[in-house]
């Protein structure tokens, strides 16, 4: 069974590179790496940008990344140079 958290965060990034799609962007994904501080690159018209995909019922996103792994769980704030923008998805 998929935790809640995971669940929701796979629909945001869905939901995300579905709305950019539909805009025109070219979507890539990071096939290997989830341990890199951005979801997806999005690229149009000869730009890139790093997006982080997020899910919110409230229009609050948090202001750091949270991981577990074989030490347990961790956090940490992003940092200004971890992505170029948000994308968020809002179910309601």
């Amino acid at each position: 069974m998929i935790p809640e958290k995971k669940l929701k965060g796979d629909i945001g990034a869905i939901q995300v590179i579905a709305d950019l799609a539909k805009k025109g962007y070219i979507i890539f994904t990071p096939l290997v790496c989830e341990s890199l501080p951005f979801d997806i690159i999005a690229y149009k018209d000869g730009v890139s940008k790093r997006i982080q995909c997020k899910y919110s019922s409230d229009g609050n996103v948090s202001s750091e990344t949270s991981w577990t792994d074989k030490n347990g769980s961790h956090k940490r704030p992003y940092s200004d140079s971890d992505f170029d923008y948000y994308g968020i998805y809002l179910p309601d």
